[in-house]
């Protein structure tokens, strides 16, 4: 997992670079709002994997894991469009 986010950050980060130009005063928000993104999603990550499974259910893991794809399909629908 540790290559994954290691090569995912950087990456995610010039993409945000790309959307904008050089003098375009919007860049810093969007750094920012990217950030936010970021971490607003690893807090909520492990609070819905909690309510999903619960407290000593570990067979509900599979649930967890349907639902992160569901949420990274969504987010692959809705990236073409931004």
């Amino acid at each position: 997992m540790c290559f994954g986010n290691g090569f995912f950050k950087p990456n995610i980060s010039s993409l945000v670079k790309h959307l904008y130009n050089k003098d375009d005063a919007r860049i810093d928000s969007a750094y920012t709002l990217f950030y936010m993104e970021i971490n607003v999603g690893a807090l909520l990550a492990p609070i819905v994997t909690g309510i999903i499974v619960g407290e000593g259910h570990p067979e509900y893991y599979g649930w967890a894991f349907i639902v992160s794809g569901i949420v990274l399909i969504i987010g692959l629908v809705i990236f073409p469009f931004n």
